[in-house]
């Protein structure tokens, strides 16, 4: 769905309202974006922090039923979230027939396209144990 030059496709929206910087000939500018949803109807739904991580794959299994190829979909996650859940998010996806599964854990190493802000600590590397779970990280 595309309403106004915005689509998130099966996602739910980041925020109900965000800033975004956009690069101009003129230089950059910031923007105020209320979401369509709200500006428009006064709907609030739930954005994408709010939704747990099996729902996204929920959401993503239904629509995948109905498409031949992947459904681009991510799973928020919080970030701390135990290992074994992380893992079975995926064996979930499979058990469910989604052909391809994002993760995405706010406030990790990469930072998303969305973030609150909240700036990573410079010049850290952390790393996650594949057998444990456990994260070190390193200055």
């Amino acid at each position: 769905m595309s309403c106004d030059n915005i689509s998130s496709g099966i996602e739910p929206v980041f925020r109900h309202f965000t800033r975004r910087d956009i690069d101009m000939p003129s230089g950059k500018v910031t923007v105020d974006l209320p979401d369509y949803a709200v500006e428009t109807w006064g709907l609030y739904g739930k954005t994408a922090d709010k939704v747990t991580p099996l729902e996204h794959i929920k959401v993503q299994a239904i629509a995948q039923k109905h498409v031949d190829s992947a459904v681009s979909k991510t799973c928020n996650v919080p970030k701390d979230i135990p290992w074994e859940d992380y893992k079975d998010l995926y064996m979930l996806a499979w058990d469910v027939g989604v052909k391809g599964c994002t993760v995405y854990r706010s406030g990790c190493k990469r930072e998303g396209l969305l973030t609150d802000a909240t700036p990573l600590a410079q010049d850290q590397a952390c790393f996650i144990d594949p057998n444990t779970g456990v994260k070190t990280c390193a200055d």
